[in-house]
């Protein structure tokens, strides 16, 4: 009895965090790359009229973003629709941010189901199994808080968060039946209509900027030279052409068909990446990226303690586990650490290759850290799920200590005022309220920018997407201070 009461804490203290962390994105301000996209932008016009890149292929085309169209294609589609859809309830502004808020807590959501049933092995949310694993997860996805600038998953930018933490939840969908097939040590064989969805989305993940190609390229590619080399070692040809050519037909068909049409596509799309136009400010040689990379990964992982807290209860869990007993689950925990060094040791190596950005001077980022996050929290939340299962020792009592002052900590860290729109939805209700053709704002915050617009001719295209939402009746330019250029 007393089991199912504390599962109930658990489930309870799930529904909390994911209602506060909707509270947390439903407060934050929109961004300065939401109208370029949605509207479109004179800049992301030839993307849109092109989401193959044909013009690349055939003609050397250079434009914005030219592997990125279903990226840019689903934020358009989203905020042409949902915004009206919820203004049956609420009025045009409030619509906006709650369709953030909305899409942003999809992700969230998405996320952690997919690592808890993955970790689990249940996709049942409401198994014992399945909100153990989920509330280890839960706390170290960092919304808006202490740690959220080094750690974050989801961008408190909309923009941001579509692009990067948005295709990181749904490769992890692609690989799910893969990984669940290697776990049970079954073998996979998916049906015609799964098969099609998974091709879908390796098509649309592909051509949705160059963040998931690098990780197909990783994973794929390692998934596949492994099942070879499995077959290459148990080969009986007596040659090494033979047994190397023996060792392709012991590689699953559903691999090679999956795997290798994934491989393709991301190949491709690095390839039409390439012509994706760059200015003076974005660009800098290969090998001085590569100079700044260490000086990055630094900053990334001593900036706030958060990494340090992870590592340190990590090495921990390994430390217990590498004491028990051998046992196929215990090698299996401590092959995938393996694993997950090894992959994110190599992802960055690759990282500096996928291009360069101003505001990214050393390549490393929390948004390209992403993929090397999550792998860290996988690995956290596996080992710690094993301990709990498996391991049994007189000191597990302070073991459950240590882990709840670990959960607490990044759960308290991410506890964060609720009002960091409040000026930006003020600065609307102005707008919406004004009838003059150019309004005069406060400069205390920034109004769908990434700073504040001087210049009220930088406004049009932001104000033709508040005409278009309802917030106003015509086209309102606006510009932020008391001196306008």
């Amino acid at each position: 009895m007393r089991y199912r009461y504390f599962h109930l804490i658990l489930l309870a203290f799930l529904l909390l965090d994911t209602t506060y962390s909707f509270l947390q994105h439903y407060h934050e301000p929109l961004d300065g790359d939401m109208s370029g996209i949605i509207m479109p932008s004179e800049a992301c016009q030839p993307l849109m009229e092109d989401p193959l890149g044909l013009n690349v292929l055939f003609k050397d085309q250079e434009y914005k973003d030219p592997n990125r169209f279903f990226a840019h294609w689903f934020m358009s589609k989203y905020y042409k629709t949902i915004p009206f859809l919820l203004q049956y309830m609420v009025d045009p502004i409030t619509s906006i941010y709650l369709a953030s808020a909305i899409m942003k807590i999809m992700i969230q959501v998405l996320i952690i189901w997919m690592l808890a049933s993955l970790i689990s092995g249940s996709k049942n949310i409401l198994s014992r199994e399945f909100i153990i694993t989920a509330f280890l997860v839960t706390p170290m996805i960092q919304v808006t808080g202490y740690f959220y600038l080094d750690m974050g998953i989801i961008d408190r930018s909309i923009t941001y968060a579509m692009f990067y933490a948005l295709p990181l939840g749904l490769i992890m969908v692609f690989f799910s039946p893969f990984y669940m097939a290697s776990t049970s040590q079954s073998k996979i064989k998916l049906k015609l209509v799964p098969g099609i969805l998974l091709i879908m989305l390796a098509i649309i993940l592909s051509l949705n900027g160059p963040l998931v190609p690098g990780l197909v390229l990783i994973l794929c590619s390692g998934l596949l030279i492994h099942k070879w080399w499995g077959g290459f070692v148990r080969s009986q040809q007596s040659t090494l052409a033979g047994r190397s050519v023996d060792a392709l037909s012991h590689i699953p068909r559903d691999y090679l068909l999956f795997f290798g049409t994934f491989l393709v596509l991301s190949l491709y799309s690095l390839f039409i990446g390439r012509n994706n136009i760059s200015t003076p400010e974005d660009t800098l040689s290969i090998l001085d990226r590569y100079l700044g990379l260490p000086k990055g990964l630094y900053y990334q992982l001593t900036s706030k303690p958060g990494y340090l807290f992870l590592f340190m209860f990590t090495a921990l869990n390994v430390f217990i586990i590498f004491k028990q007993k051998e046992s196929a689950e215990r090698n299996w925990v401590m092959q995938v650490l393996k694993w997950v060094l090894i992959l994110s040791a190599i992802y960055l190596l690759l990282l500096p290759l996928g291009g360069y950005k101003h505001y990214r001077p050393y390549t490393i980022r929390r948004d390209t850290f992403g993929p090397v996050t999550l792998a860290l929290i996988y690995f956290y939340a596996l080992s710690s799920y094993y301990i709990i299962k498996q391991v049994q020792s007189r000191y597990k009592f302070a073991w459950y200590a240590v882990l709840a002052a670990f959960i607490l900590i990044f759960t308290r860290a991410d506890i964060t005022p609720l009002d960091k729109n409040d000026c930006e939805r003020e600065a609307l209700v102005t707008l919406s309220k004004s009838n003059q053709e150019v309004t005069g704002l406060k400069d205390d915050c920034t109004v769908m920018g990434w700073e504040p617009i001087r210049d009220y001719g930088s406004s049009s295209l932001n104000a033709e997407m508040l005409e278009f939402w309802g917030v106003t009746r015509g086209k309102k330019l606006y510009y932020q201070g008391s001196d306008q250029k």
